[in-house]
């Protein structure tokens, strides 16, 4: 029987054996719980860390991490780990809500704060490729790592900065599971690309194409996916790859293509796919078998070494390969709005079946009913829903933002104004007379809108549709004494709220105007994509970008009249849509 003491002292761990009926086992022992409790000690206390840069020694768990590269942000957010600093710029998407506001601004990349780091005294500091010139300095600061990986082996590199993440924080368990996860996720998508043909990755950005080969920054999809390289001699270079033509891409063929939008990594979503959508490209292989595969544009230019933004990637190949995903999505909903559409038809008050529609009786009660109210009903809620959704695709292509529709921007308050006006002063003109009044007040505010956008430092994504609501909460009090003061209160009531139950036949029809400015944005857009990149880039495309602009602008404008006119204000249907089609089916505008 052998009794162990072991407890801590101020410096190191003393280990005391009792008793013992055998030396040798009590030797054993003691050298067994000595080795045991030291580890531990030195665990809890001090880590040695060789990175590329040397070795650096972490006395005890960092509390205060700082990290100047993004994909070490999400690496350690993976693990569970807090992060205290980070870069004031380039979130990338994925990784936004897990950003507080409380995070220390530790500055750039490339020319990090390093008076304010050292002012925080952070106890670890992580660099990282673009950041990795900066460690000299921070090493002076505080305890720093450089945590660069080499492109050409890069699972094996973001493999072993988790683990070495999860010692120094002694979670190695998670970092297990995280690696077991990555490692399962590349055998997949490795499964998945096998005799499927050859790939190649490009990448656009501002409207020029490049390639990149098996020894580039995105090396990993040849290399750890096995996916052999239509050609093998490519010269790229980190930022852009190796510039080729539409012709080039014709020529080389590939089976699959890889697709970096680098424009959509700085906010400009779908450009990539629009620059693809011409004459050339319709004849490659990899277009006209649909095998063409977006990536993650942050994921792929920013955090390629961070663990979630590799296993997004990684998804987007494995769904690439294993079949049309989106298509088959696409197809669903259809047939899922059709088989609505049906059901539709038979929910009201009155008894409308199959078996009355069917019966002989004299009045045809049922028929008149169904073609009096069920079916001008439910085209006027696919009219009005597939207007708005597309009219708040436009507005969002056109002001480059993903939270912006007619409701956000003042459009819906002005179409309503408008409407109360030509109501107090023209009570009798005919209906289309009074959603083209609507019409031009809706274009007016919308104008406005943009206008304002010019005055205020958009430093926030957000800060675009708040700008709208107020916007349009000032238009909407004017409305709201207008109507207090003339007693059409009720009517700005029933203006606000969408409702479909008054619809009868005779009274919906101009519901078809937001179906011909559907058609009209399906055939502009391209243009639409390519004037969201902004005015310069559409202005060297030869485009006329005031002219897709205004197009823009009035099919927005007719088509938030014609809906306020005919069923009143259904606000967000052009903000939540056009993102969940998005994300289901992608960027390319005319596809979606």
């Amino acid at each position: 029987q052998i009794w162990l003491h072991i407890r801590p002292s101020a410096n190191d761990w003393i280990v005391i054996v009792i008793s013992s009926n055998h030396f040798r086992t009590a030797t054993a022992a003691l050298a067994l719980a000595a080795s045991l409790a030291l580890t531990a000690g030195a665990s809890a206390q001090d880590v040695t860390v060789t990175h590329p840069q040397g070795e650096t020694a972490i006395s005890g768990t960092p509390e205060k991490v700082f990290v100047i590269d993004w994909a070490a942000y999400d690496n350690l957010t993976a693990l569970g780990v807090e992060v205290s600093g980070a870069p004031g710029s380039n979130v990338p998407g994925y990784l936004a809500d897990s950003v507080s506001e409380n995070l220390f601004n530790v500055g750039s990349l490339f020319e990090p704060d390093f008076e304010g780091i050292a002012a925080e005294q952070p106890d670890l500091v992580i660099v990282a490729s673009r950041s990795a010139s900066t460690y000299p300095t921070l090493s002076e600061i505080a305890p720093t790592i450089d945590m660069s990986i080499n492109n050409t082996d890069l699972v094996a590199g973001v493999e072993a900065n988790i683990v070495q993440l999860g010692e120094i924080f002694g979670i190695q368990d998670r970092a297990a599971e995280l690696v077991a996860e990555l490692d399962a996720k590349v055998q997949e998508a490795t499964a998945a690309a096998a005799g499927q043909g050859t790939g190649l990755v490009l990448m656009t950005n501002a409207g020029n194409l490049g390639v990149y080969g098996p020894d580039s920054r995105v090396a990993w999809i040849y290399n750890e996916l096995a996916i052999p390289s239509v050609m093998d001699d490519v010269e790229d270079g980190d930022h852009g790859g190796d510039g080729v033509s539409f012709e080039f891409l014709l020529e080389a063929n590939p089976d699959w293509l890889f697709v970096v939008d680098r424009d959509a990594g700085v906010g400009n979503e779908g450009a990539a796919a629009a620059l693809l959508d011409n004459e050339l490209m319709h004849q490659t292989t990899a277009w006209q078998n649909d095998q063409i595969i977006y990536l993650d544009p942050q994921a792929a230019y920013i955090t390629m070494h961070g663990y979630t933004g590799l296993m997004t990637m990684l998804d987007q190949v494995i769904e690439g390969y294993n079949g049309q995903a989106p298509v088959r999505l696409l197809f669903a909903a259809i047939a899922l709005t059709f088989v609505l559409a049906i059901v539709s038809l038979f929910v009201g008050v009155s008894d409308v079946s199959l078996q009355t529609l069917l019966s002989s009786d004299a009045e045809g009660r049922a028929i008149q009913i169904l073609l009096i109210s069920r079916i001008p009903r439910t085209l006027a809620i696919l009219l009005a829903g597939s207007s708005l959704a597309i009219a708040g695709m436009v507005m969002q292509m056109i002001v480059r933002n993903r939270f912006v529709e007619p409701s956000t921007a003042g459009t819906t308050e002005s179409a309503t104004l408008g409407f109360l006006v030509v109501t107090l002063f023209a009570p009798g003109w005919p209906l289309m007379a009074k959603m083209a009044v609507s019409a031009m007040f809706a274009l007016a505010g919308t104008a406005l809108f943009l206008r304002l956008l010019r005055f205020v430092p958009l430093r926030d994504v957000l800060l675009v549709p708040l700008v709208g609501i107020m916007l349009g909460g000032v238009i909407g009090a004017v409305t709201t004494f207008f109507g207090y003061r003339f007693n059409l209160m009720p009517s700005l009531l029933a203006w606000s709220m969408g409702d479909f139950s008054g619809v009868l036949r005779g009274r919906y029809e101009l519901l078809w105007f937001g179906l011909a400015g559907t058609i009209m944005a399906y055939v502009a857009a391209d243009r639409f994509t390519v004037a969201g990149m902004g005015q310069d880039f559409t202005t060297n495309l030869g485009l006329n970008y005031k002219l897709v602009m205004r197009l823009g602008l009035v099919i927005v404008s007719i088509v938030s009249a014609v809906v306020l006119v005919s069923v009143g204000s259904i606000p967000f249907l052009g903000l939540i849509v056009p993102n969940v089609v998005s994300l289901m089916i992608g960027d390319n505008m005319r596809r979606t």
